[in-house]
Formats: C-alpha cells, sequence, structure tokens
C-alpha cells in the first residue's frame, strides 16, 4: 500500500514534467480532492513521525482547512488565522507526535502564540517560565491549580518551587550601575518581571500575601534595572 508521500511524489513529478507553475501545490490539492479530507490532511499521517527533511519540506504557508481546526483525540486545535506558517505546522507535528508519549511545553516567551494562532489556552498551566499542555481541557483546583488573569491556569505549587529553588532571582534583581548593557536580550530578564509579576496576584489570590510581596518586590526590581522605572 502506497503513502500519501509516495504517491505526491509521482504526481508532482508528473505535473512538472507538463510544466505546471506549482506542482507540489496542485499535486496536494489533487490528491487532497480525492481523498476527500482538507489538504492539511495530508500533512497529518498518524502512522509516522515527522523528520527533520519533511520539516524542511513543509510548505512556507498553507490555507488552514475549511473547518478551522484539528483534533488530537480530545486536544482540540482551533486555528486563530486563515493561514497557517510552516512554524505553525511544525508545532502541530510536534504535538501529534509527543501527546501522551512525553510531556509537550511552551515558553512564556513565545507570548500569546499558541493561544491566538493555535487556540490552546483551554489546555495550557503555567509551571513558572514555562506552560504545560495538557491533554483536556484543564480545570481549576485551588489552591493548586487556579485561574489568573495573567498567567492563565496556574500550578501554584511547582511554580511556588520553580520561582524560589530553581530560577536565578537573585541574579535578576541584582544592581546593575549601567542597566542591561545587551539591550536586544533583555526580554530574557524581562520574562522575570512579567512572570514573577503575574504570579504575585495568584499567591494573593491563595492567601499568601508575604509571597505575594517578595514575588512582587522582584519584578518591580527587575523592572528598574532595565528600564529605571517599574512597569507595575
Amino acid at each position: 500500500m502506497s503513502t500519501i508521500r509516495e504517491l505526491l511524489g509521482p504526481a508532482r513529478e508528473y505535473l512538472e514534467g507538463k510544466g505546471v507553475p506549482s506542482p507540489k501545490l496542485d499535486a496536494e490539492y489533487l490528491l487532497a480532492h480525492v481523498l476527500g479530507v482538507p489538504r492539511l490532511e495530508l500533512y497529518l499521517d498518524h502512522d509516522r513521525a515527522l523528520e527533520q527533511a519533511e520539516v524542511d519540506s513543509l510548505p512556507e504557508a498553507m490555507q488552514v482547512p475549511a473547518q478551522g481546526g484539528i483534533a488530537f483525540d480530545s486536544l482540540q486545535i482551533r486555528f486563530g488565522q486563515d493561514v497557517l506558517l510552516r512554524q505553525d505546522l511544525a508545532a502541530i507535528f510536534l504535538i501529534r507526535d509527543n501527546q501522551g508519549k512525553r510531556p509537550v511545553f511552551f515558553s512564556w516567551s513565545d507570548g500569546g502564540y499558541p493561544d491566538q494562532t493555535l487556540g490552546l489556552s483551554p489546555y495550557l498551566v503555567s509551571h513558572g517560565f514555562v506552560r504545560k499542555l495538557m491533554p483536556t481541557p484543564v480545570k481549576p483546583a485551588p489552591p493548586t491549580v487556579v485561574l489568573s488573569q495573567g498567567l492563565g491556569y496556574v500550578d501554584v505549587p511547582r511554580t511556588k518551587t520553580l520561582l524560589w529553588d530553581v530560577y536565578h532571582w537573585q541574579t535578576a534583581t541584582r544592581r546593575r550601575p549601567f542597566g542591561w548593557v545587551d539591550a536586544p536580550s533583555g526580554s530574557i530578564l524581562q520574562l522575570y518581571s512579567v512572570v514573577y509579576g503575574g504570579s504575585a496576584r495568584v499567591f494573593e489570590t491563595v492567601g499568601d500575601s508575604a509571597l505575594a510581596a517578595k514575588a512582587d518586590s522582584v519584578a518591580r526590581e527587575v523592572s528598574r534595572e532595565l528600564s529605571g522605572r517599574a512597569l507595575f
């Protein structure tokens, strides 16, 4: 039995030989029409993991399926735009190939990417500087998992451990007489300000005022070191 990839190869070569301007794209649309599936489904072959060479061969952009999303078991991806770029497709494959096998995390340095592009907000739980992708929609379970306005769902015990026992918050808040000398990398330090500031409100929500004040102090000090003034 031929795989989708094995079918696309000869079709592309045939169209290319006939002088078709976009043989790869047209071959994909033709095969998708014959199979009765959206073009995106041609890339979502569940029988194998995506190899690096295949990632490199992904199209630069692709129209999203008519239904506006795709599901992997109970995980629903809802696209927030009409066109998916190559990096979006790679992220989808990463989720597909690792779901149920190993944890998938999105860094907070990605900003709202998983929310706005992939519609994954209901499945994400903040663990400090990252958010863990869950297989089913997250349900608040105070005081362990709470919903905050800035950080979404937060695993409070895990975040508390990371913030105070793992991350280098003392280094992030140390005095810098000349400021942060490498402006392009300032976003790395800014992550401390954003996450510690958001966590301060979470700690306040669960009734830990002392820890909330400590986290807020870290956020403000980092902000001063970056810009000379507090952002909160």
